[in-house]
């Protein structure tokens, strides 16, 4: 019988490691999904922040040719 105590602490012991690898695991994969999250939500920022500065920089373009247009009347 004092095999059932042995078997009851190996068993205990396991479950322990299971759970701390289970973490651990889940640890890893909420890094990983927060990063690549962070990578697609700075990407989508410099994309819309290039579309803005194009869009400011058309509209100043088009500023300056109608000023010069103008001008010229």
């Amino acid at each position: 019988m004092a095999i059932a105590p042995l078997f009851q602490q190996q068993l205990e012991a396991a479950e322990q490691r299971g759970r701390q690898e289970g973490r651990q695991a889940g640890r890893q994969e909420g890094i990983q999904e927060g990063i690549e999250r962070g990578i697609q939500q700075g990407t989508e920022e410099v994309v819309s922040l290039r579309s803005r500065k194009r869009q400011q920089d058309r509209g100043r373009s088009l500023s300056f040719y109608w000023a010069r247009i103008e001008n010229r009347r």
